[in-house]
């Protein structure tokens, strides 16, 4: 899942109601990989979740399944390439 910010900030994620455990990628307005959270696991309080936040400013967080970051080697730094269009 793809999270879009109005602009890079440092904001919490959480991991309420989720059933898998993800990676999550933070990535600045560059395309830019700038923190990396691996392994995180659902949260099993009905009450409070843990924050997870990066370590520094972002404009999109990439979700994706435990693992992904290690099988492909992603590393802070790298670059990603978003290829989303509203035309239909």
């Amino acid at each position: 899942m793809l999270f879009v910010m109005e602009k890079e900030e440092i904001s919490p994620f959480w991991m309420k109601d989720m059933l898998i455990s993800l990676d999550m990628l933070f990535i600045d307005s560059e395309g830019f990989i700038v923190d990396i959270k691996e392994g995180l696991k659902p949260c099993e309080s009905i009450y409070k979740c843990p924050n997870i936040y990066s370590g520094a400013p972002f404009k999109y967080v990439l979700e994706v399944n435990s693992g992904f970051v290690r099988i492909n080697r992603v590393v802070v730094g790298n670059s990603m390439i978003f290829n989303i269009s509203s035309e239909e």
